[in-house]
């Protein structure tokens, strides 16, 4: 009898383990989320030039948080390396905007900088965050052994940067 009710235990245990979402997820969606609203924000303050590459990255992190929330529900290979791939692209017009943006003042110059670090930031803990591989991707830690930020961490320090500053709406 008691090693029935182990086994069920055991097995139990198994299942819910495999069926669990690993913590990255969760962490990359929120964090995606939260970048793109803050991508978002630089439209009012940049060059209209720049404006297509801003939405670029929006859309990308977007994407990437649309991207996620596939993978919690479809685990598979295909899903996980367009998870990669959004982080890619993200980060290129992310290094495209930091080479174009060219503010005249100093002060909305050094704010966009600013602004721009705290996406890279979430960017940066979204890639360290995403698995290398299909079977790393389906345990419940993450890629690295960092604690995350998270969300509200990057919020923070938007509203910080952006208080004050009537262009721009804080975060809730």
């Amino acid at each position: 009898m008691r090693k029935a009710i182990l086994a069920t235990v055991l097995a139990s245990a198994i299942w819910l383990g495999a069926c669990a979402v690993p913590s990255w997820v969760t962490t990359v969606e929120n964090d995606a989320e939260i970048g793109a609203s803050i991508a978002l924000s630089l439209v009012a303050v940049v060059d209209p030039a720049l404006v297509p590459v801003v939405t670029l990255i929006n859309t990308g992190l977007a994407a990437i948080s649309a991207t996620t929330k596939t993978f919690e529900s479809s685990p598979t290979v295909t899903n996980l390396q367009a998870i990669q791939a959004g982080i890619a692209a993200v980060q290129a017009n992310l290094a495209q905007l930091e080479s174009a943006a060219q503010v005249k003042n100093a002060a909305t110059g050094d704010k966009i900088t600013a602004i721009v670090q705290v996406v890279a930031g979430v960017v940066a803990e979204i890639a360290a965050q995403v698995p290398a591989s299909a079977a790393a991707a389906s345990l419940t830690g993450s890629s690295t052994t960092l604690k995350p930020h998270g969300a509200a961490y990057f919020k923070h320090q938007f509203n910080k940067i952006v208080k004050g500053d009537g262009r721009f709406r804080p975060l809730r």
